[in-house]
């Protein structure tokens, strides 16, 4: 099973079964961190600032221990000792998300990304993936309508992924998550995600370097500190990577209509 899971992550960038948590008494918890989290991002968007805000919460912190979650990460990473970054709690699919995306953060620093249905979540409204497409070269989707299901599907597969499809986690719900690499294309489902509430982390390797806190997406700006994380075993590299030129991230941005 455990090859299986690598193989399938590695092929796919997806795994297509969600996950039970093994304590899902949380959830009640991040429901009442989400409206702290939709008030941080009003207050940036009043600020002129395009950015995910990132917090640990008792509850995120609960989440991100728990041992179902971890013992998938284990085996994903190859390793025990993790790093927990990133963590958002979004309601909807913000940000244009329902539009065939990746996210910039992840083709820079590797991560796994889960997903962890918190309110409102179903297999019908979850974020969809193409399979196989984290080993395309994302600028491919310039000269791709992304609102449209097919004609992304279609570059998919003239990149050489003949055998893409659109897949969703099976069995996706309230207390479950399922995992996915953000760099490849992904979207949320359009007219059936506005109400899911969602919890998002991010999972690396504690020996890699930390992931920078993003300004700015917009601008493709990074301060020197690093996103909140947790150390999962308290052995993560304090190093901070350093972020990319700006100016390419402005033109990844405008190709990836951030």
């Amino acid at each position: 099973m455990t090859s299986d899971l690598c193989q399938a992550y590695e092929t796919q960038g997806f795994l297509s079964q969600s996950f039970d948590l093994a304590n899902p008494f949380a959830m009640e918890g991040l429901v009442a961190d989400s409206a702290a989290f939709e008030a941080e991002v009003a207050t940036l968007r009043a600020q002129g600032r395009r950015t995910v805000p990132y917090r640990i919460t008792d509850a995120i912190r609960a989440v991100a221990h728990d041992a179902a979650l971890v013992e998938v990460m284990t085996t994903l990473l190859g390793s025990s000792d993790w790093v927990m970054w990133g963590s958002n709690i979004r309601i909807g699919t913000p940000n244009e998300a329902h539009q065939w995306h990746v996210d910039i953060e992840s083709v820079h620093w590797p991560s796994i990304t889960v997903a962890v249905g918190v309110k409102g979540c179903r297999e019908e409204n979850a974020t969809r993936v193409i399979s196989g497409s984290q080993a395309i070269p994302v600028v491919t989707l310039e000269a791709v309508d992304q609102a449209q299901d097919e004609a992304v599907l279609r570059a998919a597969r003239t990149k050489g992924k003949t055998d893409a499809q659109i897949l969703s986690p099976q069995g996706f719900g309230d207390g479950k998550f399922f995992v996915f690499d953000a760099r490849a294309w992904h979207a949320g489902v359009p007219n059936q995600s506005n109400d899911r509430c969602i919890l998002f982390m991010h999972y690396q390797r504690a020996d890699a370097l930390r992931v920078p806190q993003m300004k700015d997406y917009s601008k493709g700006t990074f301060f020197r500190h690093p996103a909140p994380f947790i150390d999962g075993t308290g052995r993560a590299n304090p190093k901070v990577s350093a972020g990319p030129y700006a100016s390419r991230l402005e033109r990844l941005a405008v190709r990836w209509r951030l």
